[in-house]
């Protein structure tokens, strides 16, 4: 698991530009913490390092199986991977809607499956450009406070 905090909370600043070269956010005083589970094989190295730019800490698990035993904390935002097993996926959606209940969940479509729209909050493509991900994250953190 590898947990960032681009900058010291409390501390003005702008971050990473959206495709318009606008803003994509500034730092808080408590950034969000933010889940990323299983997207390794979606994201290029350059989305992860817009996803860590943005004021948030961000937590990382190799798969779905390592959520059901990370220890709990607060996350803002759930980013889970969307692919053919579309029910384990589903399971753990619902698994953090009742574990982390105030999390948004984001999900990455790696390939076209479908899961209940109650189990997510936005969905996206990885394969665009990488601050469409920082941006929906930014969007459901603001969402979650």
């Amino acid at each position: 698991m590898i947990s960032r905090t681009p900058q010291l909370p409390g501390l003005p600043r702008v971050t990473a530009l959206n495709q318009a070269g606008q803003p994509l956010g500034a730092t808080e005083r408590t950034p969000a913490r933010i889940l990323l589970v299983d997207a390794a094989l979606a994201l290029h190295e350059s989305h992860v390092l817009f996803l860590q730019s943005i004021p948030a800490t961000v937590d990382t698990l190799s798969s779905c199986a390592d959520m059901y035993l990370h220890p709990g904390n607060d996350y803002a935002l759930v980013i889970l991977l969307l692919h053919s097993k579309s029910k384990e996926i589903a399971e753990a959606a619902f698994f953090v809607r009742h574990r982390w209940g105030s999390a948004k969940i984001l999900l990455l479509e790696g390939e076209p499956a479908m899961i209940d729209d109650w189990l997510y909050d936005e969905r996206i493509d990885p394969r665009l450009h990488p601050a469409t991900m920082c941006e929906a994250a930014i969007r459901l953190t603001t969402k979650a406070k």
